[in-house]
């Protein structure tokens, strides 16, 4: 298996030629050893702003969480807006970087990475729902879009899956971030799948069903006690349960019992028709028997417990 490989290495901007030299040779070494590759960069240009208190205002302000990412040909650029608290000029500052990278010529796009109470408790983009609202006021949408992490909708309780749906739908889903969390808690960035095994099944099972070919990053941390060797076993264990979920999903769509099943709960749905005024008109002389479609039975504990067997191995 090719092992896509994810630095923390510092951009280069900005340091002093032997961190600079320091950066290439743990890319290079990277490269020669693992045939890997290093798609995202972490510059951590504004450390001594953010140590130091300023700049706590910035409608765009990232600290250690700016990040490239390649993505094909292009690169995808990760940041957070209004995580400050700030809420009065995230927009032009987004236009001002699509304009300054149209001016350059630059392959470039924007994700946007959003967090509910993390570093201030309130924030004034907490979810990537909101970041779909926003982006469609902005000068230049095309080239901004959504970096969804697991456990920043975790935390809060809602449904990831459905929040990467509508970044698909959408259209927008630049780049995802994976790991795990348990809901309520602060930002853990668990191993991936290490707690929330149904959720994350769904959610491997979209990104794999709808065919998103952009990288599969895991923003998670081994646990504080694990010495290098440890850390090896946390990132390996983030890959396995990925390809695990995968190769479960797979099961799920070949497995006759739960497809019967989901044929039976969909029933003879029809899809909704493109309007004309003879399809309203049907549509108004329509009669519907309302008993029969109250009665109509919906077995989703057997198809949930059918699901649970699939993924414990019993089924």
């Amino acid at each position: 298996m090719r092992i896509a490989a994810q630095s923390a290495a510092s951009c280069s901007d900005g340091l002093d030629s032997e961190r600079q030299g320091d950066v290439g040779i743990g890319r290079r070494a990277l490269h020669l050893a693992a045939n890997s590759q290093v798609p995202i960069h972490l510059p951590n240009d504004l450390e001594d702003a953010r140590r130091f208190g300023q700049f706590r205002d910035w409608p765009v302000s990232q600290g250690d969480n700016l990040r490239f990412q390649a993505a094909g040909s292009s690169l995808c650029f990760l940041l957070h807006c209004g995580a400050h608290g700030c809420f009065q000029g995230p927009g032009e500052a987004i236009d001002f970087l699509c304009e300054y990278a149209r001016d350059r010529k630059y392959d470039l796009r924007f994700a946007l990475e959003a967090k509910p109470n993390e570093p201030r408790g309130d924030i004034y983009f907490p979810t990537t729902a909101s970041y779909l609202a926003f982006i469609g006021t902005l000068a230049h949408p095309e080239m901004v879009g959504v970096n969804p992490e697991f456990a920043h909708e975790q935390m809060i309780g809602l449904n990831v899956f459905h929040v990467v749906a509508q970044a698909l739908e959408a259209g927008k889903l630049f780049h995802i971030d994976l790991n795990d969390q348990k809901p309520g808690r602060f930002d853990q960035d668990l191993r991936f799948a290490s707690e929330s095994i149904k959720p994350l099944f769904f959610l491997v099972k979209l990104l794999e069903e709808a065919g998103y070919d952009g990288p599969r990053h895991f923003d998670a941390h081994a646990y504080r006690t694990e010495d290098p060797e440890g850390v090896w076993d946390f990132a390996r264990g983030c890959m396995r349960s990925y390809l695990i979920l995968k190769a479960k999903a797979c099961e799920f769509a070949a497995h006759r019992g739960i497809q019967d099943l989901l044929a039976e709960i969909r029933g003879s749905g029809e899809p909704v028709p493109v309007y004309t005024r003879a399809a309203a008109q049907q549509l108004k002389e329509r009669d519907f028997d309302r008993a029969a479609l109250a009665s109509r039975r919906l077995p989703y504990e057997r198809l949930d417990q059918m699901l649970v067997d699939l993924l414990l191995g019993a089924g």
